[in-house]
Order: C-alpha cells, then sequence, then structure tokens
C-alpha cells in the first residue's frame, strides 16, 4: 500500500523561517511529522516559531550557521538528543546574489557556494550516520531553474546549484544502500512577497512585462506558489518514494521557452495575397487588393493569406500587417482575443490585433520565395510579450519601451521641469531577447544603493562610490546591454524636428502628455504630445508622435505631425555623434547603418562644455546625414 504518511518522522528544514521552508515544513506537520528548523540569527528563529504557532504547529527552532561544520554537528546532537534522529532532511537555506560576473569578487562568489552547496554537504554528512542506524532516510536538496540553466549576475547562484544537483545524485548513489533517498526539488518562478512588485497589474490593466514574460513560457500560464511545492515534498519525504533517487522534480510549471501549442487548421475557401515590399522595410498590403477583400469576412475554416518576398536575402520574423477590414472584421474587437494565426504546418504564429485595427504577425519567407498562413476565429495561445513599455514616474517621467533587439526612452514633464537639458530619444542595446528595462530601471534607482553612493561622496571616498555607482548603472554593460549614447539636449536616437533655413533646429524638449495604445506581444504603441512652441511666425505650434516598435525590429517607427503650423520647413533627423570620439562610429550609407560605441564615456561636465550658451544645436552634414552634433 502506498503510504504519504509521515507520521513518527523528525523532519529538519534549515532556514523554514518563511518561504519556502516555510511552506514544505507546514505540509510536513499536516502530514504527522515534528518539525526542526534553524536559522541564522535568534530574532528570525523566534518569528519562526510564532509564525508555526499561528498555524497550529509545535516546532523546534534553532539557532546555526549551516556553513559552519563544527556548529553543524553540534546542532544535529542536539536535536538527536532534545528531539530525536532526523529521518528526514530539506537542505533549503540559500542564498542569491545579483551580480554580474566580472563585477563579482572571489569573496562574494565563495559566500554564495558556501551556502548553497557547501552547506547542504555539510548537514547531510552529519545527519547520515544516524539515517544509517535508523535502516531509513530521506533527503531532500531545494536546487533550481538554475540547476540545468544559466542567466546574467547570477554566476555563483548557478554554479552552486548546478553543483547540489550532482550532489544529489552523490548522495543518492553512495548511500542508497542503507535505504537512504535523496532527491532534489527544482522550484519555478514562485510567486513570494518578494515578487510581489513584479506581479501588480498596472493602472491601464497590462501585467508588468517580466510577469507577462513568465506567464507566456510557461504552459500553466502563472507563477507557482509554494503550496505547489508541498505534494512533491511530501511524496519525496515519503515511503511513497522510496525506489525515488538521485531525481531532480522540477515544479516549475514546465516553464520552457520552446513549448508551443500546435493547431492543425482545415483548408480554407478564401484567398488573401500580401507583398513584403522591396524597397521599404515597412510591411503593407497594396492598395489594390484592400479594395477587393474589403467585403470578405473570416469564415470558421478560415482565411488564406500568402507572403512574397521579392528579395533576393531570406526575411526572417518581419510583422507583416492586414487591415481588420480586409478581413471583414470589425476594428474595435477586445485586443486579438478572437482570431488565430498559424503557418504552413499548422503552427500557431503569434498575432496581435493593434489598436488602430489592423492584425500583425511575424512572418517568415525564404528569398523570391512565399509563404501561406491561415487566420481562423479562436482564441490564440498565451503569447511571449516582445514589444512592450510603461510610464516610469519613479524616472521622473520616462516613457521606455523596448523588444528584442534594442530598448527606447523618451523624457518627460518631471526631467523637464528639473532643469536637465535632456530631450532626444535614447537608446539602449540589448544582448538578450526578454524584457530588461524594468530591471535596470529597478537597480539604478535602489534607494539603498543611492543612498550609500551619497553617503560615501559625502565622506570624500570617491573610489568606493564610483565603483558601487558602476554597478548599478544602465550606462554599464551588466550582461544583458547598455545604454551607450549621451543624448542630452539632441536629437538622440531617431528623434525628428524643425529646422529654419539657418540649419537651426526648432524642438519641443520633453514630452508634455502620453497614451500608450499597444503594449505587446508584438508591437509597442505611444502617442506622444508637447507643449506649445514658437516656429517662426506661429506662436501656438503643438507637436503629435506616435512612436512604435515591433518585435525584431531595431528601429522605431516614428509619425509626426504638427498643429497650428502654416509655414513650410524642413524637417532634421538625427543619430548623436560625439565629438570626444570621431572615429567611434562607422557608417555604412550602402549597408543602410551607423553604428556608434562612446568609448571614451564622455562626462556631464564636458558635454555641457561642448554646447553653447542656450541654444539648440545645429543640424550637422556628413555621409550619413542627417545627424545632430553637440556643440
Amino acid at each position: 500500500m502506498v503510504n504519504f504518511s509521515l507520521e513518527g518522522k523528525t523532519a529538519l528544514i534549515t532556514g523554514a523561517s518563511y518561504g519556502i521552508g516555510f511552506a514544505i515544513a507546514t505540509a510536513f506537520a499536516g502530514a504527522g511529522a515534528t518539525i526542526v528548523f534553524n536559522d541564522i540569527r535568534q530574532e528570525l528563529v523566534d518569528k519562526g516559531l510564532a509564525a508555526y504557532r499561528e498555524k497550529g504547529i509545535r516546532a523546534h527552532g534553532y539557532v546555526c550557521d549551516v556553513t559552519d561544520e563544527e556548529a553543524v554537528k553540534a546542532f544535529i546532537a542536539r536535536v538527536e538528543q532534545e528531539v530525536g534522529t532526523i529521518d528526514i532532511l530539506v537542505n533549503n537555506a540559500g542564498i542569491i546574489k545579483r551580480i554580474p560576473m566580472c563585477e563579482m569578487s572571489a569573496a562574494e562568489f565563495r559566500q554564495v557556494i558556501d551556502v548553497d552547496l557547501n552547506a547542504p554537504f555539510i548537514v547531510s554528512k552529519a545527519v547520515i550516520p544516524g539515517m544509517i542506524r535508523k535502516g531509513h532516510g530521506k533527503i531532500i536538496n531545494i536546487c533550481s531553474m538554475m540547476s540545468e540553466l544559466g542567466r546574467e549576475t547570477v554566476s555563483a547562484y548557478a554554479a552552486a546549484k548546478g553543483g547540489l544537483k550532482m550532489l544529489t545524485r552523490n548522495i543518492a548513489s553512495e548511500y542508497g544502500e542503507y535505504n537512504i533517498q535523496c532527491n532534489g526539488i527544482g522550484p519555478g518562478y514562485i510567486a513570494t512577497p518578494q515578487t510581489a512588485p513584479l506581479r501588480e497589474r498596472r493602472a491601464d490593466g497590462s501585467r508588468h512585462p517580466f510577469d507577462a514574460f513568465i506567464v507566456a513560457k510557461t504552459p500553466a500560464a502563472r507563477w507557482g506558489t509554494p503550496e505547489d511545492l508541498m505534494g512533491p515534498a511530501v511524496f519525496l519525504a515519503s515511503e511513497a518514494s522510496d525506489f525515488v533517487n538521485g531525481h531532480v522534480l522540477y515544479v516549475d510549471g514546465r516553464y520552457s521557452g520552446l513549448y508551443r501549442k500546435t493547431t492543425q487548421i482545415t483548408p480554407v475557401p478564401m484567398n488573401m495575397h500580401i507583398s513584403l515590399p522591396s524597397v521599404i522595410r515597412r510591411k503593407s498590403i497594396p492598395a489594390g487588393l484592400l479594395a477587393l477583400l474589403a467585403a470578405g469576412c473570416v469564415p470558421d475554416s478560415g482565411t488564406q493569406v500568402t507572403v512574397e518576398n521579392p528579395l533576393p536575402s531570406d526575411r526572417v520574423n518581419e510583422i507583416v500587417e492586414i487591415p481588420l477590414s480586409a478581413l471583414g472584421q470589425e476594428a474595435g474587437q477586445e485586443n486579438g482575443s478572437t482570431l488565430v494565426v498559424t503557418d504552413g504546418r499548422g503552427k500557431q504564429v503569434p498575432s496581435q490585433i493593434t489598436f488602430d485595427g489592423k492584425l500583425i504577425f511575424p512572418a517568415s519567407v525564404k528569398a523570391g520565395s512565399s509563404a501561406r498562413y491561415q487566420i481562423r476565429k479562436g482564441n490564440p495561445d498565451t503569447l511571449s510579450v516582445i514589444a512592450c513599455g510603461r510610464h516610469y514616474p519613479e524616472r521622473m517621467d520616462d516613457i521606455a519601451w523596448e523588444n528584442d533587439k534594442a530598448a527606447y526612452r523618451a523624457y518627460g514633464p518631471a526631467l523637464e521641469a528639473s532643469g536637465e537639458r535632456a530631450w532626444g530619444y535614447d537608446v539602449f542595446t540589448k544582448s538578450v531577447s526578454e524584457p530588461v528595462v524594468e530591471m535596470r530601471y529597478a537597480r539604478e534607482l535602489d534607494p539603498q544603493a543611492r543612498a550609500q553612493i551619497s553617503a560615501w561622496r559625502k565622506e570624500g571616498r570617491k573610489e568606493q562610490a564610483d565603483s558601487l555607482a558602476q554597478t548599478i548603472s544602465y550606462h554599464v554593460d551588466h550582461g544583458n546591454g547598455m545604454d551607450c549614447y549621451s543624448v542630452g539636449p539632441t536629437l538622440g536616437g531617431g528623434t525628428a524636428a524643425l529646422m529654419t533655413a539657418d540649419s537651426m533646429l526648432i524642438y519641443p524638449r520633453c514630452y508634455k502628455e502620453y497614451e500608450i495604445l499597444d503594449n505587446g506581444p508584438l508591437r509597442f504603441t505611444v502617442r506622444l504630445k508637447y507643449a506649445p512652441f514658437t516656429a517662426g511666425s506661429d506662436t501656438s505650434v503643438v507637436e503629435t508622435r506616435l512612436i512604435s516598435l515591433d518585435s525584431g525590429s531595431h528601429l522605431n517607427r516614428t509619425e509626426v505631425s504638427y498643429g497650428g503650423l502654416r509655414q513650410s520647413l524642413a524637417v532634421a533627423s538625427g543619430i548623436v555623434i560625439h565629438p570626444q570620439n570621431p572615429d567611434g562610429y562607422v557608417c555604412q550609407p550602402d549597408k543602410g547603418y551607423v553604428a556608434y560605441a562612446d568609448s571614451n564615456r564622455q562626462s556631464a561636465r564636458e558635454q555641457r562644455n561642448h554646447l553653447s550658451g542656450n541654444g539648440l544645436p545645429p543640424a550637422f552634414g556628413s555621409r550619413c546625414p542627417p545627424m545632430v552634433h553637440p556643440r
């Protein structure tokens, strides 16, 4: 008979004052086990004891540093004397330090290894002799998805959890003959108070980008909970798992970027033709075809779409768009919930219905070839959010947005009110595909770090302050990209401005109002409205920008309109190049790009010195016009 009972068993769960360890201990108590736990300080032990009492659980709490071998020996001997021989051990205590590898000291690396890997070794070998004497025992190591994967800024944690997986297998191999089973649990992304800010809905009802990313990558379409770990832990601690040894059970909802549902599509009665333009990269449907299809509609069996690529090079995951009117659909539908796009193999393709009534999806078409897609009524799978953004009041009203290639930001009224001269689009280059802006802002704006930097500067400890500032700065690459531009009072990364006959720019500075219109998964769109400004004889010119960024694109599309402008003026758009490093950019107009790296990292004071008075910088002509150059 399968027995899940833990009656009469003594269970030690390290670091179980709260969190995952507390949840597992609660489950063990419910199954009949006597609970023993430790923590590193008495106040934490007292807090844990109070939490257990609230649950009606009589737990035994001890102070012990699990990295101290002699202290652990004394702790286990005391537990055996006061409570009983340990039948179940859960190595739960652990720490994480999110520091880029090249910025992490060896001492910091060792500290993580010590707690997350050495400690399970120390505690396990302290309890195994007692288990051998009793003729049975269960050891459960709390591993991680980082036991299998790597991720930026967690080199020590990933190394420790990878080592813990192998320690688990080795204990199983070495002591299995004594009826001791050693297994691991690998939690996925678990909803705890620490992750609560990442899961809170925004004012517009949208998800936090990282929340959306995790939910989209998890087939269960949710975060895990501590309760999700209770059942697996009881199973591995009970006699029901006596023939399970050396296994790591990942409780992650099958978190995987490779998981996708597929849907088989029946033959379709209606055809549509789309051509990927050969001149411009922005995709559209030829106007003549729209008229032919305007009266059509998507039947239950679907509509077939043919996408052609006339270029001599492959086009991979480029966004194409179809007006809903061409599909006979109402433009105001509940944001993409009624249409599903599949490729020629019947595999679902990510799609989105935009605020302006278009169905968009990524198409991959080989050179000089075509590909077929089907559109049908239905509910699409949950998708990874690739293009997203939000308003950051905590960063002086920045509007920041990103996709899998790059991130951008536009400056807002709070920054303008501060007197800082920063007006153009700023650019954040990325080396990872997942959203990073939220995390980089949180790191840069960390109040404790900022307070420490300020305190050290006041104390004259400039080197220490500068070193800490480097570890949080988004102007430094911490493994996922960086903001390598000094925008200041320039056009920045692609902003447009009116230009007078004498090449002076007329620029409205920071935006006044914003409205986010699309927020993923494939397109982000925001409308920015600026305060009235004077352009020649027109004294109340209002500029409005409609900015959109698609997945897979390095560049924004910006539509600029001017209200109250009666005269004809030239328009300049630009990319900043810096005078202190004239050889630091590559200009290849025949290949369609300008690349720049600010290797000298110009200071704010130096930048100000390059500006003349209070005027705006003039337009700068070069082989790659138009550009803007601070003076």
